[in-house]
């Protein structure tokens, strides 16, 4: 079963019902290299009031980012990508801008259970699969750690 996914690729709840109330609007930069995966997380996350943009690899998310690094809250990445794990995309990223908060996911269980001791300050970290509320409430509990 594919992250946010069931096994017959549906979104498990409908996300129109587990929107939570955000504090503000913010701008995501959502990194997945399955691109089954990156439509289901983006279709939840455009039922919140988020403005999304998206990346199929690291070496892609850090294109956009150069080009609008001052626009993004949040990134949301993949743990595994070909070329660059999720926690070397949001090192490289935290170089232009250090307070930039993250998500990073997995489907690999060993990945879940040392998860916590491998990721940077102020990274959150999900295990697949994840229910639209589930991921609604992680961006929410992330952005409210952003400084205004």
């Amino acid at each position: 079963m594919n992250d946010a996914v069931d096994e017959n690729g549906r979104i498990p709840t409908s996300a129109a019902e587990c929107v939570s109330a955000p504090r503000r609007a913010a701008n995501i930069l959502l990194v997945e290299d399955d691109a089954m995966v990156r439509g289901a997380l983006r279709r939840i996350l455009d039922q919140s009031p988020h403005q999304v943009a998206e990346a199929a690899s690291g070496f892609e998310a850090l294109e956009t980012f150069r080009k609008r690094e001052a626009e993004f809250d949040l990134v949301i990445t993949d743990m595994v990508m070909p070329s660059m794990t999720g926690i070397e995309l949001v090192r490289e990223l935290r170089k232009w801008n250090p307070v930039l908060r993250a998500i990073i996911i997995s489907g690999h269980p060993e990945e879940a259970i040392a998860g916590d001791s491998l990721l940077p300050a102020n990274c959150a970290f999900l295990a697949k699969p994840i229910s639209p509320q589930r991921l609604l409430d992680t961006v929410s509990d992330a952005l409210a750690t952003v400084r205004d």
